[in-house]
C-alpha cells in the first residue's frame, strides 16, 4: 500500500468541490467518526457524508455569487503500519477569494479494501462569523 496519504488528500477536496458525496463518503470507514469545528460529532459514513454537505450549504450562504471553493495543504502526513496520520490546513474561498472560514483538520486513517479509508476526522476553525452550534449526528 502507498503511504502518500496526501493523495487522499486531494482526492477528497477534488470530490468534495464537485459536490460528489457519494466519492467522499466512500473515503470514510464504514463506522468513522467526524468530529466539526462546531462541536458536533458525527458516526458512520452515511452520516458523516450527510454532515459534510450540510456544512457546505451552511458555508454556502456566506459566500453569495458564486461557488464555495475549499482547499487543503498537507501540513504533516504519518505512516505506522496499517495506520496513518493526516494533518492539513484548510479554507473555505468565496468566488471572490474573500476568506469565509480557515482551519486544521487531523485525520486518522486506516487500510481497507487496499485503500486507505477515513477512521476519524477532526476539524477546528477559525471563523469570520458565529455558526450555530449542531447536535451528535449518528448512523
Amino acid at each position: 500500500m502507498n503511504g502518500n496519504l496526501d493523495q487522499l488528500r486531494q482526492r477528497w477536496q477534488d470530490a468534495y468541490n464537485r459536490d460528489d458525496h457519494a466519492a467522499v463518503g466512500q473515503m470514510y470507514a464504514h463506522d468513522a467518526v467526524f468530529y466539526d469545528y462546531r462541536g458536533c460529532i458525527t458516526k458512520g459514513r452515511s452520516a458523516i457524508q450527510t454532515e459534510l454537505s450540510v456544512i457546505r450549504d451552511d458555508l454556502q450562504e456566506r459566500a453569495p455569487g458564486g461557488r464555495l471553493r475549499f482547499e487543503s495543504r498537507l501540513l504533516e502526513q504519518h505512516v505506522y503500519g496499517d495506520n496513518g496520520q493526516l494533518i492539513a490546513a484548510y479554507q473555505y474561498l468565496a468566488p471572490d477569494g474573500t476568506l469565509v472560514l480557515e482551519g486544521y483538520c487531523t485525520v486518522l486513517l486506516r487500510q481497507e479494501e487496499d485503500d486507505w479509508r477515513i477512521a476519524t476526522h477532526m476539524t477546528t476553525a477559525h471563523l469570520t462569523t458565529p455558526v450555530a452550534k449542531r447536535r451528535l449526528v449518528t448512523a
